[in-house]
């Protein structure tokens, strides 16, 4: 049986300044500064020491037909399933 696969190309956006601000008077997020956050970089995984640390701009993984996708940092304790992605610094 042929199996379906598609490859995908993943990028994040993130800005924790962003995160939490409401529209004035509600409790709604302001959509238009969520989709305005600059791109971010994911942790392609969780080594024991910073300088080995791999961050990338993007995540590239494999979609089959039937079975989930959970995305992940790997290397983290088991049975977790976080991606964990961060801010790229601003140059100086």
């Amino acid at each position: 049986m042929h199996r379906l696969q598609w490859k995908l190309n993943l990028k994040v956006r993130y800005n924790p300044v962003t995160l939490g601000q409401n529209l004035t008077g509600s409790n709604f997020p302001d959509l238009l500064k969520v989709f305005r956050q600059p791109y971010g970089l994911i942790w392609e995984n969780m080594a024991e020491s910073p300088l080995t640390t791999s961050l990338v701009e993007e995540l590239e993984t494999s979609l089959y037909f039937g079975r989930e996708l959970i995305l992940k940092t790997k290397d983290q304790p088991q049975p977790k399933s976080i991606l964990y992605i961060d801010s790229i610094p601003s140059p100086p």
